[in-house]
């Protein structure tokens, strides 16, 4: 038996009664279990009702909380859920007799009567609506809302809306499915592996982010304890979530990745004063996208000259490329057009003649001298990259001369320190897949594929045994992060790669995140966009509203000090600032004594909030946006397109109100918003929607979720504002700081101040980047994790555990933890040794009895 909980009811609740009236449901529906679903033989106290005269659903109930308070509930068979949800309750609203509604039928609540209150909320919720396709509704467990109630967690799985259901249950594929922020992409794609498990499927769920991989993995297995009906076959080991980088390591071998951070110090270290002194100003994480991105990112197939000697393909197939025109012959080698590869790769697969002529052979080796180009070429050509069509890049060409020069440049430099980025380590896990068959996947999902480089979805593409089994799912409107990202592209690659077949197209338009206010703004921001730009049949669309909350959005000339701003954030978990770039992230929080706890657009990816105070980012690109409204452009369509997704990332963000702070008002800009945003003159908390204190527990949990998206400065800024007493502050700021430091490349500092707070595992993590692996075994033991987890955390390189540290016993003063883990994990396999010994013998009995 399922319990649905619909987001009206948890809006509807008072803050400060949450915990309180979500404990009265959960003894309410425990004692519903208990008394075996017969309501008339619950106690008279809850005082169970139909709500009379009941028009558009079936019938809706109440029950008593307390004389004062009642909760709307129904079932699932009276509004038409799916088959398996159909005696499901389902709690629909939260009833006070002092709410606004109530007081709008005149109940004076000093002449209360509890008759009465029923009378007039029978009166109210008569002609009742709930549409389980357009509402937002949570599938929850006796367990989680017991969880609920005592932490206010919201980690319960959401009831999948028809649309969403039927791309689940469909088997559309290869998918790439696009839809808005806050849309459910996630949601569909983790119910997605699920139905794969129970068709004993191996899964292969990949994203970029640590933390996405973390909550994925939490879903799936609330998932599999929600649903009563899986059946034996189900096997959910078989679906593993992956971050991608994470996974690249462990298949390449190597320890850590070169990130943004550590460029970053590179770059201001040692080339600072070469790109400031010429007439191009340059910003890192720019100069960054393009590399990570294009230059050092993508997968040229369709580009490149394609030889192949004529000796290694057989006669045959040579003079079916030549007559076929697929390909032309010059100096003993076969020249192949590769604007032909997908037509080629087609043929051969579709013909059942060329196929029994064993040319599928001679096709896997233009492949694989397709894969060696991409493995040992770690940027792309010169000419080739600066002669890519513009929108490609947002950077002219003299400006892509001096970043191709940087290129060359960090290139060297990771060469000669033995460093690897993340293409690198691509290429080197790209070169042990192509020569595994075992150990791939039978599924590859991969959600905010908007994140990766070409290269990293032609590795995807490389780890599935059947190529059509493939779900990739973004939204090409949230490319801000340091990546060349474009759909025709990737589909371009997969022709290549797989034939003509393509991916099928599905577009999802709700928006589960954002008030109304936010879906409508946005909305008439990809008007613009189209009117400007032109429509791109896959990306700009418009999205629907699902939340039923309003919302604000207002706009205000700056009339606060920094130092003012920031200490907004001190009292209010429930806000963040973002600006549009790190030069202006600087500018705001530089010198300030107040809480520096701000983002750029690009550091706020993957997270969201109730509030989002946005700090110049009109004004910061005025003369764009004068660009964009006045149709004079100057500026190529791709770079435009990027200013468009910031206001984009930055307004979805927000779950109910923004708020944009603006030094330099654009007033064409403001006018064609004029609907939709609320132009103020006074800084007034009240009025802006910001008298609300935080409590010190929700800036906790700020903390966390910060922390666990690696947003470690702005974590350590949050555990102060959560008021901790001065051994926890010490502890969870020296965590964060010494994580900063490894994402920066410190990784030996940072792992010696992570051993001395006593965080193993983090230690473990750092230790094992810098190739230390003595206190790898280390923290280990001191972390009390057995033999085995030790072994298999080292299990990459050819180390004899027990010998290595055994010759460093002398100088090592956890020796006699070490052996006392070691001697537990002998005595575990004799034990286990033992078992197997005492069943052959059983097994040699019977035998012997049997043969008497």
């Amino acid at each position: 038996m399922k319990v649905i909980f619909s987001e009206k009811l948890l809006k509807s609740i008072p803050k400060e009664r949450y915990n309180c009236i979500l404990s009265e449901i959960k003894e309410f529906y425990q004692e519903y279990v208990e008394k075996e679903f017969n309501i008339r033989e619950m106690k008279n106290g809850w005082s169970v009702r139909r709500i009379i005269g009941t028009t558009n659903i079936q019938e809706i109930y109440k029950f008593r909380v307390n004389s004062k308070d009642r909760i709307l509930f129904t079932y699932g068979k009276y509004i038409g859920l799916r088959e398996e949800f159909l005696n499901s309750i389902v709690f629909l609203e939260f009833c006070n007799h002092d709410s606004q509604i109530i007081r709008a039928k005149n109940i004076n609540s000093n002449e209360y009567i509890e008759e009465k209150f029923d009378e007039q909320i029978d009166n109210i919720y008569c002609d009742y609506k709930y549409e389980a396709n357009t509402c937002i509704s949570r599938v929850v467990s006796i367990k989680e809302l017991i969880e609920m109630a005592e932490d206010n967690d919201e980690r319960a799985i959401y009831y999948l809306n028809d649309d969403q259901f039927d791309l689940i249950s469909r088997d559309i594929k290869p998918l790439f499915l696009f839809g808005s922020a806050g849309s459910g992409k996630t949601t569909i794609s983790i119910n997605k592996a699920y139905i794969l498990s129970n068709n004993q499927l191996k899964v292969g769920y990949f994203t970029y982010s640590d933390n996405l991989v973390d909550e994925a993995q939490k879903i799936f297995n609330n998932i599999y304890k929600n649903d009563d009906t899986h059946n034996d076959l189900t096997n959910i080991e078989e679906v593993t979530f992956n971050c991608l980088n994470n996974y690249i390591i462990r298949k390449s071998q190597k320890t850590s990745i070169v990130n943004y951070e550590q460029f970053e110090r590179w770059i201001n270290n040692i080339l600072s004063k070469n790109i400031s002194n010429r007439r191009v100003k340059l910003q890192p994480r720019d100069i960054f996208r393009e590399i990570r991105g294009i230059i050092k990112g993508i997968v040229p197939i369709d580009w490149i000259t394609i030889e192949i000697e004529i000796k290694r393909l057989s006669s045959e197939f040579v003079e079916y490329l030549i007559n076929s025109q697929y390909a032309v012959e010059k100096d003993n080698k076969i020249i192949i057009k590769n604007a032909c590869l997908a037509d080629l790769n087609t043929e051969i697969n579709n013909n059942i003649k060329l196929y029994k002529n064993q040319f599928i052979k001679d096709l896997e080796i233009i492949y694989c001298v397709i894969d060696e180009y991409i493995i040992n070429h770690k940027i792309i050509d010169e000419q080739l990259y600066l002669n890519l069509p513009n929108r490609y890049s947002i950077f002219t060409y003299e400006e892509k001369v001096i970043i191709y020069d940087i290129a060359q440049r960090y290139q060297q430099w990771l060469e000669s320190n033995n460093k690897f980025d993340e293409n690198d380590i691509v290429r080197i896990a790209l070169s042990k897949v192509i020569k595994e068959e075992k150990n791939k996947f039978d599924y590859i999902i991969c959600d905010e594929i908007q994140d990766l480089t070409e290269l990293q979805i032609y590795f995807l593409l490389k780890l599935v045994n059947n190529k059509n089994n493939i779900l990739f799912c973004g939204d090409f409107n949230q490319t801000i992060n340091p990546t060349f990202f474009d759909t025709g592209r990737v589909e371009a690659i997969y022709k290549i790669y797989n034939g003509m077949s393509n991916f099928k197209e599905r577009i999802i338009k709700a928006n589960y995140r954002s008030s109304k206010s936010i879906v409508k703004f946005a909305n008439k921001l990809t008007s613009l966009k189209i009117y400007v730009l032109g429509k791109n049949k896959r990306n700009d669309y418009f999205e629907k509203s699902v939340r039923d909350s309003l919302g604000n959005i207002r706009l205000i000339k700056n009339c606060i000090s920094k130092d003012e701003l920031l200490s907004i954030l001190k009292k209010r978990a429930y806000v963040d600032i973002i600006v549009s770039d790190d030069e202006e992230k600087y500018n705001l929080i530089n010198n300030s004594k107040e809480n520096k706890l701000v983002f750029t657009v690009s550091d706020y990816k993957g997270l969201e909030n109730e509030y989002i105070i946005g700090y110049n980012i009109i004004s910061k690109f005025k003369d764009k946006w004068n660009e964009i409204l006045h149709k004079n452009i100057e500026s190529n369509n791709n770079e435009l397109r990027y200013y468009f997704n910031l206001l984009y990332v930055l307004v979805t963000r927000a779950r109910n109100n923004i708020l944009l702070i603006e030094d330099d008002f654009n007033e064409d800009l403001i006018k064609y918003f004029k609907e939709y945003i609320e132009v103020i003159n006074e800084f007034d908390y009240k009025k802006l929607g910001l008298d609300r204190i935080s409590t010190k527990d929700e800036h906790y949990k700020k903390a966390i979720r910060l922390e666990n998206n690696k947003q470690y400065i702005q974590a350590i800024e949050s555990y102060k504002n959560a008021d901790l007493n001065e051994s926890e502050l010490k502890q969870e700021v020296g965590r964060c700081e010494a994580l900063q430091k490894i994402l920066e490349g410190y990784y030996k500092e940072g792992a010696e101040e992570l051993l001395k707070l006593k965080e193993y595992k983090y230690a473990m993590d750092s230790y094992l980047k810098c190739e230390d692996y003595l206190n790898v075994i280390k923290c280990g033991v001191l972390g009390q994790m057995t033999y085995k987890e030790i072994e298999n955390i080292l299990s990459f390189i050819d180390l004899d555990i027990v010998d290595y540290v055994t010759q460093r016993r002398n100088s090592i003063d956890w020796y006699e933890e070490f052996k006392k883990v070691y001697i537990n994990h002998i005595e575990e396999q004799l034990g286990l040794l033992s078992k197997n010994v005492d069943s052959v013998i059983e097994v040699i009995d019977k035998i012997a009895v049997h043969n008497k």
